[in-house]
């Protein structure tokens, strides 16, 4: 703060505007950790260094500060405006002629594209990540800017949107490359992170026990380092393991632990409450699962927009049928809205989910034909993966239909 007032008082004024930008430069990582990248302290510097950064920076000045406004937006929820962010990274790289930060800008495009639940976009960016990442150049920005190897993340996000479009085969592959990357560049956060995105990923392949080895993985780099948070991820996922598993009891009791606390992952908070909301579900406490997704919608806003809203809302219908079997107006149109929300998304596979859920409902309600229709094209998109839970319950369903 001193620096800053003696910048202030240099009398030649573009002189004064660098010495100030530098210096508000440096301080945005101090606040970003000790007020966190929420702030509106962090907020106001780097909104003031956006300017200068503008009139007498440079271009690589420009792109640290973007980068710390997209870090803004996104620990607001403002995912919209990160997205805004993001695509100023992209164009930014572009502009100058920086392969090196261009990655860096497609990095953080595919993870709001994620996090937004645009999956085609996201398999789109990611692949292009993937085409483009050199770890002898792209690896030292780990401790740059997200704190992970941006091709650890394109692997590993790669894996989850190939699973959720129904591409199970090509899913274990590419969760298979961002474990071998991680392994190989010994980097101990990459190396977490590895393992966060391969549960994750493993908990859309419906493998609870691939999902708790990762989670165990996870947790034990954790706990060596030291990493605060990923500790509470890793956590989350493990119960959400044991839930599905060996121990629901006790899976739900370790989510419970987390989500209670509020240390969930933020930009993966639709996808953690379809998780938790299950797992209450499944200990018969329906009423706290459906007060969790009304909770998740009401924070949301959109009803297309997020990863995992689809199973928000299919949630939504199923709790109120559980609920109130006999009023299915209100089911049904929540149904309706996660089949319309996972089509928007490219999500074929909680598309099948919400289409199951919706023809089951209508074949009780004697439109058989009807739902015959709605859910074979559904099921007939898929490949692969017939032994997957999901499909296994649409195919058992499809056949109980004219």
């Amino acid at each position: 703060r001193a620096a800053l007032e003696e910048a202030g008082r240099l009398t030649d004024e573009t002189l004064r505007a660098q010495r100030r930008l530098e210096l508000l430069i440096k301080l945005a990582p101090a606040l970003f950790a000790l007020k966190g990248p929420h702030s509106e302290e962090f907020r106001t510097a780097l909104t003031e260094a956006e300017h200068l950064a503008r009139t007498v920076g440079t271009g690589q000045q420009l792109f640290a500060v973007t980068w710390g406004l997209f870090m803004h937006e996104g620990s607001t929820r403002k995912f919209q405006r990160a997205k805004v962010r993001a695509e100023e990274l992209v164009a930014l790289g572009r502009r100058l002629n920086d392969d090196d930060l261009l990655l860096e800008g497609y990095h953080h495009r595919f993870g709001v594209a994620f996090v937004l639940g645009e999956l085609p976009s996201c398999l789109s960016i990611t692949g292009e990540a993937i085409s483009r990442y050199d770890p002898a150049r792209h690896h030292r920005f780990a401790d740059v800017f997200m704190g992970h190897d941006s091709g650890v993340c394109a692997h590993g996000l790669h894996s989850f949107c190939l699973g959720s479009t129904g591409q199970f085969a090509q899913a274990r592959q590419s969760i298979e490359a961002a474990l071998a990357l991680a392994e190989r560049l010994q980097h101990p956060f990459s190396n977490a992170y590895s393992h966060y995105t391969a549960a994750y990923s493993f908990y859309i392949l419906a493998d609870p026990e691939a999902t708790r080895q990762h989670a165990e993985a996870m947790l034990r780099v954790a706990r060596k380092y030291e990493f605060v948070q990923p500790i509470q991820h890793a956590t989350f996922l493990l119960g959400s393991a044991l839930a599905e598993g060996a121990d629901p009891a006790g899976g739900l009791k370790m989510m419970e632990s987390v989500w209670d606390t509020g240390q969930a992952d933020k930009r993966t908070e639709l996808f953690s409450a379809a998780i938790f909301a299950r797992g209450l579900i499944n200990a018969g406490r329906h009423g706290d699962a459906l007060a969790l997704v009304n909770k998740m919608l009401a924070e949301s806003g959109e009803p297309h927009v997020g990863c995992y809203m689809p199973e928000i809302w299919r949630l939504k219908g199923e709790l109120l049928l559980h609920a109130s079997p006999g009023d299915r107006a209100e089911a049904e149109r929540c149904l309706r809205t996660a089949l319309s929300a996972s089509e928007r998304q490219g999500a074929l596979l909680l598309q099948l989910r919400a289409a199951t859920s919706l023809a089951r409902l209508l074949g009780e309600s004697g439109a058989r034909e009807q739902a015959h229709a709605l859910l074979q094209p559904v099921l007939g998109a898929f490949t692969e993966g017939f032994t997957h839970p999901d499909l296994l319950a649409a195919t058992r369903l499809l056949k109980e239909l004219p």
